[in-house]
């Protein structure tokens, strides 16, 4: 005759059959099932690469970069991008502004990957906006 103990000593757990499913139990899900805000890894992702990404747009050495800033670090949908929104004083410049982070692309991912310390690193996508897009809000949070 079987007892319903265990191995241990203790009773087993009866199982719970009438459990809702996760499905409807996590409601800020998008329609491909997964969640529609970042998780907290995430945003700690986007935190230390938005960190490193101003301090290496200050190092570089190109005069078409000099004054740019690093507005937001966002995660593209599938999570194997992040979307740098980069924020540049002239708008005239954006054209050669975009040029210039295309060609540095590679050095500003390599200086990404030393500071996240992550088996893979994110491909970089890059948008320029110019100064006039943020809002007055904005403005006064970013005034150096």
């Amino acid at each position: 005759m079987k007892s319903d103990r265990n191995r241990r000593g203790h009773r087993s757990r009866p199982r719970r059959t009438d459990a809702p499913s996760l499905d409807t139990t996590y409601f800020d899900k998008d329609d491909s099932g997964r969640s529609a805000h970042p998780d907290k890894k995430t945003q700690q992702l986007c935190r230390q690469v938005h960190r490193r990404l101003d301090l290496a747009l200050a190092e570089l050495e190109d005069p078409a970069l000099d004054g740019l800033w690093v507005h937001s670090v966002t995660p593209e949908g599938g999570g194997r991008a992040l979307v740098v929104h980069v924020i540049v004083r002239v708008p005239e410049q954006i054209p050669e502004v975009s040029g210039h982070l295309e060609s540095a692309r590679s050095h500003l991912r390599s200086e990404v990957a030393n500071a996240i310390h992550r088996k893979r690193t994110p491909q970089l996508q890059f948008i320029v906006l110019p100064q006039a897009a943020l809002t007055h809000e904005e403005e006064e949070d970013n005034d150096f």
